[in-house]
């Protein structure tokens, strides 16, 4: 009897160790103090969308999601499949524009992959390698990097070159100082219209922001 009472207390505290790891793993990623500072935090209240960031979903879009991320940020993984449903909700009110934040002093391979996925971007292809970069976001490298853009058929030298040179480094660093700017102290935080959600929404809040949203311009 003794020895089947330990035999639970020990599968029970194997689970909860398990439940809090992956807890833990799933919460937003708090940014450290940063070396750049916001500029002015009260001369932005809203993201900016330009012609230099990646966006889909719907052409006439009444609804902007701006979502700040990095791409070996777990939350912001589980973001995409919420995300993905909202949109089918409102396929002609919706469209997500993709902002970074790398967290450098947490995940080394972050400002290099969203380089990496903005270099893709240069050639029509950003949404398609942030899925791949996401997929394999445990084994991030400069080799995966090149062997994204093999095997999404990029032109490879092309894309090498903007790697070496760090074209769209600028790109990436202005999103941060966006971010910053914002008030963004975690990855993931979604935007809808001015609205933040830090962390990873269930798809009822995300829909309820949206549909609210749309009301108010009603």
């Amino acid at each position: 009897m003794r020895d089947r009472l330990l035999a639970f207390l020990v599968i029970g505290v194997l689970a909860i160790m398990v439940f809090v790891f992956f807890f833990i793993r799933t919460q937003p990623i708090p940014l450290p103090k940063p070396k750049i500072t916001a500029s002015d935090s009260n001369a932005q209240k809203v993201p900016t969308v330009t012609f230099v960031d990646p966006v889909k979903g719907a052409p006439n879009a009444k609804v902007t999601l701006v979502e700040y991320a990095d791409f070996e940020c777990v939350a912001c993984k589980q973001l995409i499949p919420i995300i993905d449903i909202a949109m089918k909700t409102f396929p002609n009110d919706v469209r997500l524009v993709w902002k970074d934040v790398p967290n450098d002093s947490a995940h080394p391979q972050a400002t290099p992959a969203s380089v990496a996925a903005h270099c893709a971007h240069k050639q029509g292809k950003f949404w398609e390698y942030s899925s791949m970069l996401f997929d394999r976001q445990t084994y991030l490298s400069e080799t995966q990097y090149t062997q994204i853009a093999t095997e999404l058929g990029l032109n490879v030298k092309t894309f090498t070159t903007c790697m070496t040179n760090k074209d769209t480094l600028p790109i990436v660093m202005k999103n941060l100082q966006e971010g910053l700017d914002l008030g963004v102290i975690a990855t993931p935080t979604l935007f809808v219209g001015s609205k933040p959600f830090v962390g990873v929404p269930t798809v009822d809040d995300l829909t309820k922001a949206i549909a609210d949203e749309l009301a108010s311009q009603k």
